[in-house]
């Protein structure tokens, strides 16, 4: 990628009301500067180098985008980017491992 060009990172309403009670439970939970700070960077690297950040996993080959994860912070990042265009879909996030809202732990 070169210098300056940067992706759009695209949520569903869906996924955007998911991420606002994910606030809501890290708010509760105590750990809401470190679980906003998470979803800032994730955002800044999705947008900065989506390819190089993940690790790709499959490829939907009908609707030409790969698919890839990431691990950030005990959080599962999934995302897609179709072929040749600077967009990338944000699918799924949720805690994992021992980050304290993982398994409703909150």
């Amino acid at each position: 990628m070169s210098p300056g060009r940067r992706y759009s990172v695209s949520t569903s309403g869906a996924f955007r009301d998911r991420l606002r009670e994910l606030l809501a439970d890290a708010a509760a939970a105590g750990v809401f500067d470190r679980v906003e700070a998470a979803l800032r960077t994730i955002e800044d690297r999705l947008a900065a180098d989506p390819v190089g950040w993940g690790d790709p996993i499959y490829r939907l080959h009908a609707a030409k985008v790969m698919v890839y994860h990431r691990l950030y912070d005990e959080l599962s990042v999934v995302y897609g980017i179709p072929d040749g265009q600077q967009v990338v879909f944000l699918n799924k996030l949720r805690p994992v491992l021992r980050h304290p809202l993982a398994d409703g732990r909150a």
